[in-house]
């Protein structure tokens, strides 16, 4: 499952920029900064991968190419 976390913004602008470049999948405002903190946020945008169990298994700073994003997914699956 992807699920967008929208940090350090306000609702409408978050939802322009989701619009902007077409996302599909849900999305949630983290306008207390706690879901950030909680994972230790270092750098917009950082891709975090959870198990099946919910375990964070490894967080990605910066753009991630789809072919990591398929690794990462396929290692997760495996």
């Amino acid at each position: 499952m992807f699920l967008d976390v929208a940090s350090k913004d306000t609702r409408a602008a978050a939802a322009d920029f989701l619009d902007e470049v077409k996302v599909t999948y849900p999305n949630v405002l983290d306008a207390s900064g706690k879901v950030r903190t909680a994972l230790g946020l270092r750098g917009f945008p950082t891709t975090y991968f959870f198990d099946a169990s919910g375990e964070l298994r490894e967080a990605v700073v910066g753009g991630i190419s789809e072919q990591r994003l398929a690794a990462q997914i396929e290692d997760l699956l495996s």
